[in-house]
């Protein structure tokens, strides 16, 4: 065998492993993409499920609030009274 032709099947084998490299690296960039794509639907459906959650809970309060002055009106004003005095000797105190 002449130094050209194994120059050349050295050539050769050194592209077949460059493409297979270059397929495997590919290969590891669609599942890092997958992955993320993965991860950022898991925090997406997270996400939802707080904010979900959250608006239950400021609408049960709303709610029970709303019965609490139907049920009390005097005391909410009083209570009302009462916060609105303190915010008041706090903030003048500044």
């Amino acid at each position: 065998m002449s130094a050209n032709s194994r120059t050349r099947n050295d050539s050769s084998q050194l592209s077949e492993r460059v493409a297979t490299i270059a397929k495997d690296v590919h290969k590891v960039g669609d599942a890092a993409k997958k992955v993320a794509i993965d991860s950022a639907d898991a925090v997406r459906d997270t996400a939802r499920e707080c904010l979900d959650e959250g608006t239950s809970r400021i609408r049960d309060l709303g709610d029970n609030a709303y019965t609490q002055l139907r049920d009390q009106p005097i005391k909410a004003v009083l209570v009302a009274a009462g916060i609105g005095f303190l915010l008041g000797a706090i903030w003048t105190r500044r």
